[in-house]
């Protein structure tokens, strides 16, 4: 997604970086998101960028996260899906 399109203004084009590792902190006033890259076989995931925002926002993003998935035909999850540190992605009732 190109900033000028949305009616953004950033002082640069964004870097975009691939992720398949992400970990989340959570309080009462912040969400710590840490995006890396993780590819196992004993390995550390290498953490290359952080977002901290407030539970209000963490909402919006769910948000527009579920929006922007729902509906779309997406493949099958790959082997590479539930391999990192923390196990793998949890059931949400």
């Amino acid at each position: 997604m190109a900033v000028k399109e949305k009616g953004l203004h950033a002082m640069s084009e964004p870097d975009g970086k691939y992720a398949n590792y992400f970990d989340i902190g959570v309080n009462a006033h912040e969400l710590v998101i840490d995006f890396g890259q993780f590819y196992g076989r004993g390995g550390q995931p290498t953490v290359h960028t952080r977002i901290v925002t407030t539970p209000a926002y963490a909402r919006e993003l769910l948000g527009l996260l579920a929006r922007s998935i729902i509906g779309q035909d997406l493949p099958a999850a790959d082997a590479a899906v539930g391999t990192s540190p923390a196990g793998p992605p949890k059931d949400t009732p």
